[in-house]
């Protein structure tokens, strides 16, 4: 199946961001952390490689198989991470403009 490195948790992203606001970050660092999430968010589609022996053949031909059979539910999980991840950058987006407009308030009262 997909490996590791290529699916996508929600709970793991969003502690890295409720982190990062907590931390006061430069918003390119969160948004660099949200587009290395979107760049996985398709992973649970893309096939997995084995090695040329018999057994990994064997292993590859059946994996092969479930895919084109489960071919329409990764593709609707796939849309449905991307979604997320769209989401996610939005809200980082607000977040980022609430806190300039915050530190510029703070900055005039200065």
């Amino acid at each position: 199946m997909a490996d590791s490195q290529n699916t996508i948790d929600v709970e793991q992203l969003m502690a890295r961001i409720q982190s990062s606001i907590d931390a006061h970050p430069d918003s390119k660092a969160l948004l660099d952390s949200i587009q290395e999430c979107r760049l996985n968010a398709g992973g649970v589609c893309k096939i997995t490689p084995f090695h040329n022996d018999i057994t990994s053949k064997t292993k590859s031909f059946i994996y092969k198989c479930l895919m084109r059979a489960f071919r329409g539910n990764f593709e609707r999980q796939s849309l449905f991470n991307h979604a997320i991840v769209n989401t996610m950058q939005l809200m980082a987006e607000d977040l980022d403009k609430i806190r300039r407009s915050v530190s510029t308030n703070n900055d005039d009262k200065n």
